[in-house]
């Protein structure tokens, strides 16, 4: 094993033993010599012995004083002498990672520190480089296919041959690629006191400028377990291929929808795909878990807009109700991948509990409207129309160069709800006249919404409102100088439609107003609001 000792001590020197102990300490020398310590070699160099142990590639152990566990120590790596290549160099690496963390002070058999020690060994395998695309690559599934254990998850390697903590070593690389690998040597630092160290990482995490510390971050690090898809393959451009294990299904027009009841420990998440079912054109996404402490839920979105595939990412985690009308181009989801995390660190024996339901509708685009008509007469005397009524999308249809227009309108038994009123003092008689009225309009026809969508901030990107109360009997009160006091037959009724006003697409609504003078001693100003509905059932 002459030769193999020698490239393995020559592979050490040649960068990767800087590597290591730059992000940790550098290993105390065992004290070894020919007199008194012969067991720990002839000198106090750290020793790396080429041994044919069998229940694993490698093993370091400390030279504890006693039976405790107090460090900082010394210790020395055993590594199957039957490795070779890249297996060997990343043994290697990894034990000599676990030899410069027993240079820390502290307790080494407390609670967690174990996981710590194998995820950022396994980590350094890929801080040292040129050993993948295998090592420690082949750890990611160990971690990803199980997305709703708790990141600290410690499992015996004689339990299951794919011990979990291994594969942790993705949330470091993830925190190493964005804040750089001193945020591992930050975290190995902040354990040396007494304190778990999730909370050692917590209070790492806040330093490093993450809100919330885990409350930020993690809800980040899940939307990496999305890798490979577009927009969140950060892995993927760090060399790995694989994502988290993720559910899927299909969402029809029903009443239930497909509802995930969740139930998580702290620092887990979970994933699920969804496509929709031609007849879906209206999405809901309710949300049980807004508002909750350390609860987040992300929504990869895939949306055919106009023809043109689009990636979204939205963060709907304060959100209760989320709804996608897919008769609108910027809102034509084609499918959903969930990220539900749970972020809290502190109370680690509570689980959140909630559910996250996605239903799909057959209609969708409709819009709650409000106009108010207002009539200014010259002689003094004041009318103001009031209306309010629902919009439903009833036929949409592609334009040239792009764009889809659609149309809206009310529909039978969509009820109207109007107002009139009237007051004033008459320059032409000197008069008093008042009177107010309001009524249910059944008839369908008296609003309409045309909207032209050929993407936001297109300038053909326009709408027109057109909006009407029906015409009836309606009576004023006159109170006259002379003494006069009667009623007097006033037709009621009035409808607008406007000019093309552009809008935004990603908008949940849109307001107008315009003025005009349709004869001498007259202005009327058209004022509406629309804000659009949740999904129809």
């Amino acid at each position: 094993q002459l030769d193999k000792a020698i490239s393995v001590a020559q592979y050490l020197d040649s960068g990767p033993w800087a590597k290591v102990i730059g992000v940790f300490r550098e290993p105390l020398p065992d004290g070894g010599d020919l007199a008194g310590q012969r067991c720990r070699g002839f000198d106090p160099a750290v020793d790396l012995v080429l041994v044919g142990i069998s229940v694993a590639k490698g093993r370091t152990t400390g030279y504890f004083p006693g039976s405790g566990c107090q460090g900082p120590v010394p210790g020395f790596v055993l590594v199957q002498r039957d490795l070779a290549g890249r297996e060997l160099r990343s043994t290697v690496v990894h034990e000599l990672a676990h030899l410069a963390q027993y240079a820390y002070s502290g307790d080494s058999c407390r609670a967690g520190l174990r996981w710590l020690s194998e995820a950022t060994a396994a980590w350094t395998e890929n801080h040292v480089g040129g050993l993948g695309p295998d090592y420690p690559e082949h750890f990611a599934p160990w971690f990803l296919d199980r997305p709703r254990l708790p990141l600290e998850t410690f499992e015996e390697d004689t339990t299951t041959k794919t011990p979990r903590q291994y594969g942790a070593y993705l949330f470091f690389q993830w925190l190493a690629k964005n804040k750089g690998a001193d945020a591992v040597s930050r975290i190995w630092a902040a354990t040396e006191p007494t304190s778990h160290p999730i909370d050692a990482i917590q209070n790492v995490l806040s330093d490093l400028g993450y809100a919330g510390g885990f409350d930020e971050a993690w809800k980040q690090f899940a939307l990496a377990g999305l890798n490979p898809r577009e927009q969140v393959d950060w892995f993927k451009q760090w060399g790995l291929s694989k994502g988290a294990f993720i559910d899927q299904d299909t969402v029809h027009t029903d009443e239930f929808g497909v509802t995930f009841p969740v139930s998580l420990p702290h620092l887990s998440a979970e994933y699920h795909d969804l496509d929709f079912s031609p007849a879906v054109k209206g999405i809901e996404v309710s949300n049980k878990l807004a508002g909750v402490q350390g609860a987040s839920v992300q929504a990869w979105l895939r949306i055919d807009d106009g023809g043109q595939e689009r990636i979204e990412v939205r963060d709907i985690s304060g959100e209760q109700k989320t709804t996608f009308c897919r008769r609108f181009p910027a809102e034509n989801v084609q499918e959903i991948a969930l990220v539900i995390a749970n972020s809290a660190h502190a109370e680690r024996n509570k689980l959140l509990e909630g559910e996250v339901r996605v239903r799909g509708t057959a209609s969708c685009g409709a819009y709650d409207a409000t106009s108010t008509i207002t009539i200014d007469y010259d002689d003094g005397l004041t009318e103001v129309y009031n209306a309010s009524f629902p919009l439903t999308t009833q036929w949409s249809r592609p334009l040239a160069g792009g764009g889809t227009e659609t149309f809206l309108s009310r529909d039978m038994g969509d009820d109207m709800q109007a107002t009139w009123s009237i007051s004033g003092v008459s320059s032409t008689d000197g008069c008093t006249y008042s009177g107010q009225a309001s009524w249910k309009a059944t008839d369908p026809g008296e609003a309409t919404l045309y909207l032209r969508d050929f993407g936001k901030g297109h300038p053909d990107t326009k709408y027109e409102f057109g909006a009407g109360v029906p015409f009836q009997v309606g009576w004023a009160h006159r109170s006259c100088p002379d003494g006069y006091q009667g009623d007097v037959y006033w037709p009621l009724g009035h409808g607008f439609q406007s000019e093309s006003h552009p809008w935004n697409p990603d908008d949940q609504g849109m307001t107008g107003s315009e003025t005009r003078n349709p004869g001498a001693g007259v202005t009327i100003k058209y004022d509406w609001s629309l804000s659009r509905r949740e999904v129809g059932p």
